[in-house]
């Protein structure tokens, strides 16, 4: 998560108690799980409590997973550490890590926080290697009904089953996604949407809520 939306001390651990029930975190892990080859090196961008991780670090090499609340990264390290996981708290934007020395960048519900995405796009493309990919999942409206129709799910139905008290986060659209994609260095590969059959809002095909996939334009 970015500066603006960073959770901090036990209001940490009242959120991680609401949310690890919640189980489209683990539909979302699932994903990803099969979206990774096997063997491969990851960094997440904005890991939260790291629920990606506690799955798919049994599938890759090692793990890298970036978050700038401490007390986001110390429930991680608590409910979902493994050996191949390393935690840090630091800006994703300037993650220090090698360039092209990564396979996958992850971005779960990380990159609409950021008011520059570019940032962490370039980020990204400076650590993947030159047959990197990134897989972006988050609230991404595929058209202008669905950015006209999530206001209503927010405050009428998603809000009031989780209880949220944040304020309704952005969309980002679909066309702005490969803009931002394309710009900073990327190939869009596709976009899917995350039906969760076993929800009533989630199953809803105009909720913006998809995976995208892009490959790394290689460089010299």
């Amino acid at each position: 998560m970015m500066k603006d939306s960073v959770i901090n001390g036990e209001d940490a651990r009242i959120f991680y108690d609401k949310q690890k029930h919640y189980n489209a975190q683990k539909y979302d892990a699932t994903r990803v799980y099969e979206l990774i080859k096997p063997r491969s090196t990851l960094v997440d961008f904005g890991c939260g409590f790291g629920y990606l991780e506690g799955v798919i670090h049994k599938k890759v090499r090692h793990i890298f997973a970036i978050d700038e609340s401490k007390a986001m990264i110390k429930q991680a390290k608590e409910h979902n550490y493994a050996k191949n996981i390393t935690y840090m708290v630091g800006d994703a934007a300037d993650s220090g890590l090698p360039s092209r020395s990564t396979d996958f960048v992850i971005m779960s519900f990380s990159l609409h926080h950021t008011s520059d995405k570019s940032k962490w796009l370039r980020e990204a493309h400076r650590i993947l290697k030159n047959d990197g990919s990134l897989i972006i999942i988050d609230r991404i409206a595929a058209n202008r009904l669905a950015q006209l129709a999530f206001p209503f799910y927010w405050h009428f139905s998603y809000k009031q089953e989780h209880k949220w008290k944040e304020e309704m986060p952005k969309l980002i659209l679909h066309d702005k996604i490969r803009e931002l994609l394309k710009r900073n260095g990327f190939r869009f590969r596709s976009m899917k949407n995350l039906t969760f059959e076993n929800h009533q809002l989630f199953k809803n095909k105009y909720y913006p809520r998809h995976v995208v996939v892009a490959r790394k334009i290689e460089t010299g």
